[in-house]
């Protein structure tokens, strides 16, 4: 069986430690020639987490994923403990307002300097983006 998975959540001890997706595998693992064999997920994941609570309302959710310029974000309880991941396909598909996802969409696709670097691990590159703190 084949399956289409674009993200993945890396979590440790309970908690939500990163982001994986496949972006990551081609940009830092695949372009860096990490060894498969001996790369680890921490080598390639997305450490700087974006996320939203399962209480927050569509559209602030909508809102943050057009602000943050992603597609998938993970959602948390206020424990701050995983309880599922949204798309903007979800938010298209179960929102009765068609248009929380036509906005964050908009919001995504913009081209900014600061998106370029919105997934770069420590180094060169992640001393050009402003905002690696963890935002809820």
């Amino acid at each position: 069986m084949r399956y289409r998975c674009r993200s993945a959540a890396v979590g440790e001890n309970d908690r939500l430690v990163g982001v994986v997706t496949d972006r990551d595998i081609v940009v830092r693992g695949v372009a860096e020639a990490l060894d498969p064999k001996t790369a680890t997920l921490r080598d390639v994941m997305t450490d700087a987490i974006r996320y939203c609570f399962e209480d927050d309302e569509i559209e602030a959710v909508a809102a943050k994923m057009s602000e943050w310029q992603v597609r998938r974000i993970p959602i948390l309880n206020r424990e701050k403990r995983l309880v599922g991941i949204v798309s903007l396909g979800d938010i298209a598909a179960h929102s009765p307002e068609k248009e929380h996802a036509k906005s964050a969409l908009e919001g995504v696709s913009r081209s900014t300097a600061e998106h370029a670097y919105a997934g770069s691990k420590p180094g060169a590159a992640a001393t050009r983006r402003q905002d690696s703190t963890k935002i809820g």
